[in-house]
């Protein structure tokens, strides 16, 4: 059979010299047809990766955004229509042909965006991408069976201008390592603005004596790509610091994660363990998902983690040599992995991890590689199955996570399964540590990315014109207390549960009960009472104790404004793949007025507040475990009511029923609700902003269980941003 470009056609897109993200614009793609012609009910295919967002093609509405015009030089008609195909191209677009057949030399045009009748155009994917591909398909004789072109559509996805910038500093000082902060720009959809230039002022602030340094201002130019590597010119004394930002041009400023100097045992490093590249259903190349980790990211530790039944032998070679190449002890750790995909009635998606190198992987499937590009002795169709391929090896660890399969907790063996990973921008999935704590399973807490668009570490959620995406949600990272940063330390810290999760923050979190810390299993009598501290960039909201799965205590830190409320919504519908929930809605005031509206904890540039009046506020919003919200500055007398009314729930009250006291309206689903109470006061200066950043609270005479007790605790900041400690248990 001919499959060349003479026979199946050629196929060209303009104006992708330099295409930035996010851009709303119109691209047109020219395919002309080969010696093969098209009959009539062939069709065309053209299609492109699955996390790509893309927006939608539509060919209904010509003055909306996505039109999409299909037209034909030829001696046919044609109709086209948005079809699933194979992964990892999931999305595609089919163009028929009817009526009529193409004969060579015709050509089939397809203007994405086309303007010509009121439409704004489409909007280009919202991520930095090196090389992205639409790939172009033909079934000649409408059977069903597509060859792709041997030229396929490639170019590169830039950054736009930088939006904010970010400080990121090491948590806490280890005289073993070089100790360096970065600056980095950012466009307003999370990628590094390479073209950022202008000026960094410096000031290093103590949070416990409330001095001010000026440091050597940063000259960023565009030789930098908009990252900039800098440190301390001398190690300052013992305490908590901060290093705040500020541009001289763009007016952009930023107040970085805290850093703790201190004589201590084990240091604090923070990694993002999970996430795919192009060899599965990701994008991007194994060295820039390293280097984007370790540059960008600026993470501690990272791993690999691609879908098993994407991976043949040839990839797990591929991945094995990068993850030795990126591996630097005491600088950036690698960890060598994949993820187990196993259906949810088997056990779900699990990351398996190996401390060394290993020869090979154990796959749930081979189901999208071709047969003999692995050796199916190796392959484990359930979770039972794969425990006894590495029964008696202490060097794996299998975790549990939440993505399109839900990892379950039945096969759970606490020899490889010492935490749990409860965040990721899949979500934030609360319901699993209780699921955990109600079996009374002993596992700690993990935060992760599974990112998709090779950002590992510091993955943003997807845009999709409002509508329900897949990633919602930032990143999580993993926070790892340990001696060193080598592998060794890290892998014995996971699996001894020193470690927390957090969202996409790197807040410092203690807990202590008698000089036992969090993971720790207590043997001996001690006193019921735990220590917590926590520092951070954003003010401490609310600080929550439990006891297994049964809160305890919620206490709330900050001052309440009598003249503000807050209203946020989250959950999901449920555990399965399409968990994001739609909550667009309306918050209408009845005698009352509304002097100003905020929007809160929304991840998601293309959601929030759309409309405001003096008395109605109306969004766009889709949680995926996470809050979303509203805070609302009101004029308002005793007979002032709010009226919600959102996809998933009604409700009203009157505005002198809100108090402190958090109004908890369930929503349905697996945990949907809607929390109302007072917001916050806003701090008077910048001593009080990090005062509330910076707090210590000592829960005392903590109430038992018969069969031993799990204290840990939930953290949630005034931003939206959370962090759950790993449990310490007492006999």
């Amino acid at each position: 059979m001919r499959l060349t470009s003479e026979y199946l056609g050629t196929v060209k897109m303009n104006n992708i010299s330099h295409v930035v993200a996010g851009t709303v614009d119109t691209w047109e793609i020219i395919y002309t047809v080969g010696k093969y012609g098209i009959d009539d009910t062939g069709s065309l295919r053209l299609a492109w990766r699955n996390p790509s967002d893309w927006g939608m093609p539509q060919f209904n509405n010509p003055r909306e955004r996505g039109y999409t015009s299909v037209k034909v030089n030829g001696n046919a008609k044609i109709e086209a229509s948005l079809e699933m195909f194979e992964r990892p191209f999931n999305q595609s677009m089919v163009i028929r042909v009817y009526d009529g057949f193409l004969v060579e030399g015709d050509t089939i045009i397809i203007a994405m965006g086309d303007t010509s009748q009121g439409s704004d155009g489409i909007k280009a994917q919202t991520f930095c991408e090196e090389k992205h591909e639409f790939r172009t398909f033909v079934d000649p004789y409408g059977s069903r069976r597509y060859q792709r072109l041997p030229n396929d559509i490639v170019f590169e996805i830039y950054s736009g201008e930088v939006n904010e910038i970010h400080i990121v500093a090491p948590s806490v000082y280890d005289d073993n390592r070089k100790n360096e902060f970065l600056i980095r720009g950012i466009d307003y959809y999370g990628n590094i603005a390479q073209d950022f230039e202008d000026t960094i002022y410096l000031k290093l602030i103590s949070k416990d004596t409330g001095s001010v340094k000026e440091l050597e201002p940063i000259k960023m130019t565009k030789k930098n790509k908009g990252l900039y590597r800098f440190t301390l010119p001398q190690k300052p004394g013992a305490g908590i610091y901060y290093i705040e930002g500020k541009t001289k041009n763009t007016k952009l400023s930023y107040l970085s994660n805290p850093i703790k100097i201190e004589e201590t045992v084990n240091k604090l490093y923070f990694g993002d363990m999970h996430g795919q590249t192009a060899e599965t259903v990701g994008t991007g190349s194994l060295e820039r998902y390293f280097t984007f980790a370790r540059d960008s990211a600026f993470i501690d530790f990272t791993g690999w983690q691609g879908n098993d039944f994407q991976v043949n032998d040839a990839k797990w070679n591929d991945v094995r040599e990068a993850t030795k190449k990126y591996h630097e002890p005491k600088e950036f750790i690698t960890f060598l992995g994949y993820e187990w995909s196993g259906l949810t009635q088997n056990g779900g998606d699990n990351n398996v991890y190996f401390f060394g190198d290993n020869d090979t992987f154990y796959p749930n499937s081979n189901w999208l590689e071709n047969p003999g590009s692995t050796n199916i002795k190796n392959n484990a169709a359930t979770l039972s199955e794969l425990l006894e391929k590495v029964k008696g090896r202490d060097d794996v660890m299998i975790i549990p996570h939440i993505g399109g399969r839900y990892g379950t907790l039945e096969y759970a063996n606490p020899k490889y399964t010492p935490v749990i990973e409860i965040h990721s921008h899949h979500g934030t999935f609360e319901w699993f540590i209780f699921d955990a704590m109600k079996a009374r399973k002993k596992v700690g807490f993990i935060g992760t990315s599974d990112d998709h668009t090779c950002r590992q570490g510091m993955s943003y959620p997807l845009s999709k014109d409002g509508k329900a995406s897949s990633f919602d949600v930032t990143s999580g990272y993993t926070a790892v207390y340990a001696k060193d940063l080598t592998r060794e330390s890290i892998w014995n810290s996971i699996k001894e549960r020193h470690c927390y999760a957090t969202t996409f923050n790197r807040m410092i979190l203690e807990t202590d009960i008698d000089g036992y810390h969090m993971g720790e299993e207590v043997q001996e009598n001690v006193s019921r009472n735990m220590k917590v501290l926590v520092s951070s960039n954003s003010p401490i909201d609310t600080i929550e104790l439990y006891n297994w799965d049964k809160k305890i205590e919620h206490i709330n830190i900050r001052e309440k404004d009598t003249k503000k409320i807050r209203i946020a919504w989250s959950g999901v519908r449920v555990r399965t793949r399409k968990k994001s929930t739609k909550w667009d809605g309306t918050i209408e005031i009845l005698n009352g007025t509304i002097l100003d509206a905020k929007e809160y904890a929304f991840d998601r540039r293309d959601q929030g507040i759309k409309e405001k009046t003096s008395n109605m506020i109306r969004w766009t919003s889709n949680t995926s475990g996470d809050y979303d919200g509203i805070i609302l500055e009101l004029d308002f007398n005793e007979d002032t009511e709010l009226v919600f009314k959102s996809v998933q729930k009604d409700f009203s009250i009157k505005i002198s029923e809100i108090n402190e006291n958090i109004k908890v309206i369930p929503a349905g689903g697996e945990n949907l609700k809607i929390e109302v109470s007072l917001a916050n006061k806003d701090c008077k200066d910048k001593q009080e902003f990090i005062d509330a950043c910076n707090i210590q609270k000592i829960f005392t005479n903590m109430p038992t269980t018969k069969n031993g007790d799990a204290y840990w605790v939930r953290v949630l900041q005034e931003d939206g941003n959370m962090a759950w400690s790993s449990p310490i248990f007492i006999k």
